[in-house]
């Protein structure tokens, strides 16, 4: 896979709500890029999701790639904590260190993995 789904820019991510889907981009070109399967669907409380997409963005098979697991943790009425944990990045192979090293090195004012979502999906705190 070349970076040129990447130049062409992402008009959509979506993925398909039960265990066994797919998740993926849509560029601007309306092409497909899968990401990977969905591991597990349980909603208002998890999704885990497997990532086979290598560290110079190409394709991985499915044995080397990589979990997602997206947490929702009810605090109140409107308020939702949201964790993720990415891990396995080992599957990977000789790409995993520098997989690993784009997903933890921080973007412009993020500098944790700890958000909490309030009305509306409205992101509050930093990751």
């Amino acid at each position: 896979m070349t970076d040129e789904p990447v130049k062409a820019g992402v008009a959509g991510i979506a993925i398909e709500p039960r265990a066994g889907g797919h998740w993926y981009e849509v560029d601007r070109r309306g092409r497909r890029i899968d990401w990977g399967e969905v591991r597990a669907f349980e909603p208002d409380r998890r999704l885990v999701l497997g990532w086979a997409i290598s560290a110079d963005r190409g394709q991985e098979p499915p044995e080397r790639a990589s979990e997602v697991e997206v947490r929702f943790l009810a605090l109140g009425p409107k308020l939702t904590r949201v964790e993720v944990e990415h891990r396995g990045f080992a599957r990977h192979g000789a790409g995993a260190e520098l997989l690993r090293g784009a997903w933890l090195r921080p973007t412009a004012g993020r500098t944790s993995c700890s958000n909490t979502l309030r009305r509306r999906d409205r992101l509050h705190g930093r990751c």
